[in-house]
Parts: structure tokens; C-alpha cells; sequence
């Protein structure tokens, strides 16, 4: 049966195979915190993708490691908040601090998204950075439906085919292939819209 992350949180039954240490409820709380008062694009506070991306490596990828899990909780934490590299590693310690730092995309600064990938599927310090990069981008393709955002929904999905389907036998085999079914369920939306639009835009022509 799944479980949500606020079931892991409150140990609630069920959760015996999970990490005894605090380290991940700590990040959990730390997220929400910096997180606080963001909205994505589709509507939903900020802090129910990192939940969401926590919920998919529990429920689909079986991920029980307490470093881990304490990392998805702070995956975004230096891209979209305030929160400095110096402030993460005091409180979770380097290796945290350093493993997060590599999922960050520092696209202020230039760097592309086909080197922020590859740093993070040919890394050989943080491999589990690949479990959580997949399962943070099988939760953003699931929501982008939401956005209503054409333009965003089609620059995902080729950012994903080009950058991130290329590390298919370095990723994680059942992430990997929730995303190529995330893909095709959004490219048949997508394709059914176009033919909305052009058997729409047919009857206005006959009409003139």
C-alpha cells in the first residue's frame, strides 16, 4: 500500500524498514520552512513537489536510505530559495550539502541543462543523485498537465528526450521507464490538442 511522506513523518505503522535516524525529518521540516509561501505553476505550494518527489522514491523506487531521502527533501533548496550552500552543509554536513548542490541547476550563471544533466547521471561520488533527479522529473512531467502551458509541456519534453533519456542504462531501470510513460501520455495529449485545434480552426474556415 503507498504511503505519503506525512505518514512516514508521524511513524506511522508500516514504516519499521525506514531509517531510525532523524536526519530526513529534519530536511522535511527545513524544505517546508524555505519553501514556505511558493506557488508553482500549477497552482500547488511549492512544497508539495518535494513531497511528491520523496513520495515516488518511497512508493515506486522502494528507497529506504536515510541520506537519500534527507537530499530529495532539499533538492531544490539552493535553486528556489534563500538558502546558502554555507547554511545547508552547517546543518546537514557536506556530503548533504555537496549532493544537493550537484542536483541544483545553476542556470542564472549560464550553465546548460545538458552539462547540469550529465554532471549528475556521470557522477561517481552521489550515483543515488540519478535515483533522485528521476523521480524530482517523473513528479514534474505527472504535474505539468496542470499548467495548461503548451509551450512549457513541449520544451519539458524535449529537454527530457535529449538530456535525460540519454542516461538510460546509467539511471535507475524503473524510473526511467515511468518517465517514457509519463512522455507518451503527454505527447498523446498534446498531439490530441493540435488536432482539436485544426478541426476547429477547419469549421471556422468553412464558415467563411
Amino acid at each position: 500500500m503507498e504511503k505519503s511522506a506525512e505518514e512516514l513523518y508521524n511513524g506511522n505503522e508500516g514504516w519499521e524498514d525506514f531509517p531510525q535516524t532523524q536526519t530526513w525529518k529534519k530536511a522535511l521540516e527545513f524544505a517546508k520552512e524555505k519553501h514556505e509561501g511558493q506557488v508553482r505553476d500549477e497552482g500547488t505550494p511549492y512544497y508539495e513537489h518535494i513531497k511528491g518527489t520523496m513520495e515516488i522514491l518511497i512508493n515506486e523506487a522502494n528507497t529506504r536510505e536515510d541520506e537519500v531521502l534527507t537530499v530529495a527533501a532539499l533538492h531544490d533548496i539552493l535553486e528556489d530559495t534563500d538558502c546558502s550552500y554555507e547554511e545547508l552543509k552547517a546543518k546537514f554536513g557536506e556530503r548533504v550539502a555537496d549532493c544537493v548542490q550537484l542536483l541544483t541547476w545553476d542556470w542564472k550563471n549560464g550553465q546548460s541543462f545538458e552539462d547540469y544533466a550529465k554532471g549528475i547521471f556521470e557522477s561517481k561520488d552521489f550515483k543515488y543523485a540519478r535515483k533522485v533527479k528521476l523521480a524530482d522529473r517523473l513528479h514534474n512531467l505527472r504535474s505539468l498537465p496542470k499548467t495548461q502551458d503548451d509551450e512549457k509541456i513541449q520544451r519539458k519534453i524535449e529537454e527530457t528526450e535529449n538530456y535525460i533519456l540519454i542516461y538510460d542504462k546509467q539511471a535507475p531501470k524503473v524510473l526511467m521507464d515511468k518517465i517514457k510513460e509519463q512522455l507518451a501520455t503527454l505527447k498523446a495529449i498534446q498531439n490530441s490538442k493540435k488536432n482539436i485545434d485544426r478541426e476547429t480552426s477547419g469549421m471556422e474556415h468553412d464558415e467563411i
